[in-house]
């Protein structure tokens, strides 16, 4: 190794694959070391360089770092440097554990950019071609030992967005590589919007199979017919159409959406679901009957002028239909077989569109409930 090295600045580095660049790091090592009052060597080839702290006049008696050098006799052709630090037993235990090459993980997946580290020990540690770097702020689920990431200066931080992209591009690489290992873990992560999979959505196309993975992964766990969904009020929306909405975290509902189609076009498609609508001459006596009786029963407690249609449904659990743009209501025809059960769903509709309010929602609640109050007090007077 060239003298050279020893100016700020210089470096003998090249190429992405080699650790440092920025040509100042042994400086900094050597001067760390001899203010730790620990006995560095560094041995080329050639030479022994040995870092010290001296008072020196022409710096106005200040103490600077120098290296003493000494020659020694070359016992090797190719240009091996070893470096020596003298320290207990206890500090190298410390510190042997942040080199993964002297302690390689147990159990761990490579890939192009990186490995994750699945060892307890190593859950929430970021390693930068094998040594540790940090340790991250987030809860996580495993470490991480990056191929091509920069560092500052300090070699101390690593940018957070660029430590989450390329997080998520290894779990891809992961979950498509080794299913049985990763699938379940990145699901739950998803889930939870863990740091580690935060931009996981930008490695996923529809016609991935990570995602068809993770797809049928929540219909192990879910059922069939479950739909992904954000939040509690898309939840409730998408079961007034006969449909379970199960809430799981931001990122997972986005990437599994790509594959089951978002809640706006699920939406729309449960909205299209009738599959026959019935003319009034087309019900039968006590069918009429029963819409007869119950939009009379409303009618007593001031609600009238309904816009009703009897229909079918291409799911048996779809009970009944509200607009809330136009106010109109359609109602399966089976629930007119008991007057009582198409009361209830009628309420239940009625209820939406009085108030603009969809499933769950306080409004909505509170109408169905005000209705059925004033129907019990019109029957008991």
């Amino acid at each position: 190794m060239d003298r050279k090295v020893l100016l700020l600045g210089q470096t003998s580095k090249e190429g992405r694959g080699l650790r440092g660049h920025f040509g100042e790091g042994l400086n900094l090592a050597m001067l760390a070391a001899v203010r730790a009052e620990n006995d560095m060597q560094v041995i080329t080839s050639t030479e022994i360089w040995t870092p010290l702290l001296e008072s020196r006049a022409e710096y106005g008696n200040e103490t600077v770092l120098v290296v003493n050098i000494k020659k020694r006799k070359r016992t090797q052709t190719t240009e091996h440097v070893t470096v020596r630090i003298k320290m207990t037993v206890e500090e190298w235990a410390e510190l042997e554990s942040r080199f993964l090459f002297l302690n390689p993980p147990k159990k761990a997946f490579t890939s192009h950019q990186g490995t994750v580290l699945m060892d307890e020990k190593h859950v929430g540690c970021y390693y930068s071609k094998g040594i540790f770097v940090t340790r991250s702020q987030n809860a996580m689920q495993f470490g991480y030992d990056f191929s091509n990431i920069e560092l500052d200066r300090d070699r101390r931080m690593i940018d957070p967005w660029n430590a989450e992209y390329t997080m998520a591009n290894i779990l891809g690489e992961a979950m498509a590589q080794k299913p049985e290992m990763f699938i379940s873990h990145v699901f739950d992560m998803l889930s939870s919007d863990s740091a580690e999979t935060k931009n996981l959505k930008y490695h996923m196309s529809k016609d991935s199979e990570a995602l068809k993975l993770l797809t049928n992964e929540f219909e192990r766990r879910n059922g069939d017919g479950a739909l992904p969904v954000s939040n509690m009020s898309e939840s409730r929306e998408i079961e007034h159409y006969g449909r379970r909405g199960v809430v799981v975290g931001t990122n997972l509902a986005e990437i599994l959406q790509k594959q089951v189609g978002t809640f706006q076009a699920i939406q729309q498609e449960l909205k299209l679901q009738t599959v026959k609508r019935y003319s009034w001459s087309e019900l039968s006596d006590d069918e009429q009957s029963s819409m007869l009786w119950a939009e009379e029963r409303l009618r007593e407690i001031g609600i009238e002028n309904l816009n009703v249609t009897i229909a079918d449904f291409t799911r048996d659990d779809i009970q009944g239909l509200a607009s809330l743009n136009d106010g109109k209501i359609e109602i399966r025809r089976a629930d007119l077989s008991d007057r009582f059960v198409y009361l209830t769903t009628l309420v239940h509709e009625v209820s939406h569109t009085l108030e603009q309010a969809k499933d769950g929602e306080h409004e909505h609640v509170a109408k169905i409930e005000e209705i059925w109050c004033k129907l019990y007090r019109a029957q008991n007077k």
